[in-house]
């Protein structure tokens, strides 16, 4: 008997440990679930982590107001549920002065546009129509910028290839040729000429090669002539 007793006393205190380790561990789990709620709480629908500030880093062109405005960041929505995608979209769709934009997230409520904007290579229009083009050929509007002063293009109205060939050359220019360059024409895609504050000109012909073109012509800066012919950079002519 006292054996079976023994092993029946064994027994109950076997089920009651069992009872209250289920108990404990249904017991952190509740505290784990409810921890969980807390932050998805704090971090998806509390005020406490929502967008309260937009800072823009990397604008040469554009205005803060400009890029925000384009930007449309919700101010007051909780962080986490800002889609950072949505953002860049539609900075690149409004604004065409931005090659890239790259938007993150910091705690406790920032939103961060970092952009990377378009290089602009010359002017191109009338003073009252007149737009800034990139070496790709994009253009976006004109505006006053300390420090950039680009040549003059005169391109035929409305030739977007030739206007994309001319801005090529521009965007090939070496920085001795940049800080010079006044205007640059072009009648047609086999007639694109340099204009340089104090001369000389400097004719490219073609968009081919144009870095190679810009290079020979620099070389040849010091020599006397009024034009530099390096439509044929193998074998540029001075005149």
């Amino acid at each position: 008997m006292s054996s079976a007793t023994e092993i029946s006393g064994a027994l109950q205190q076997r089920r009651r440990r069992r009872f209250r380790n289920r108990l404990r561990n249904a017991g952190i789990v509740a505290a784990v679930l409810v921890l969980l709620a807390g932050l998805v709480y704090l971090v998806g629908f509390s005020p406490v982590l929502v967008v309260r500030e937009t800072v823009v880093e990397g604008n040469r062109l554009l205005s803060v107001d400009e890029v925000t405005e384009a930007a449309q960041v919700p101010t007051g929505e909780p962080l986490i549920r800002v889609s950072e995608t949505d953002i860049a979209d539609r900075v690149v769709a409004g604004l065409p002065e931005v090659a890239q934009v790259t938007v993150s997230r910091d705690l406790p409520g920032t939103v961060r546009i970092a952009l990377v904007e378009r290089e602009p290579v010359m002017v191109v229009g009338t003073e009252a129509s007149r737009v800034f083009v990139a070496a790709d050929g994009a253009t976006f509007a004109y505006r006053e910028v300390e420090g950039l002063d680009l040549p003059v293009a005169d391109v035929p109205e409305g030739d977007a290839r030739l206007l994309s060939e001319v801005a090529s050359v521009a965007g090939a220019l070496t920085p001795e040729l940049q800080e010079r360059a006044e205007q640059i024409t072009a009648t047609d895609r086999d007639d694109i000429t340099l204009e340089l504050d104090g001369g000389p000109d400097i004719f490219f012909g073609s968009a081919d090669e144009p870095a190679l073109k810009a290079e020979v012509a620099t070389a040849l800066l010091g020599q006397d002539a009024q034009v530099i012919d390096v439509s044929s950079p193998g074998n540029p002519v001075t005149r």
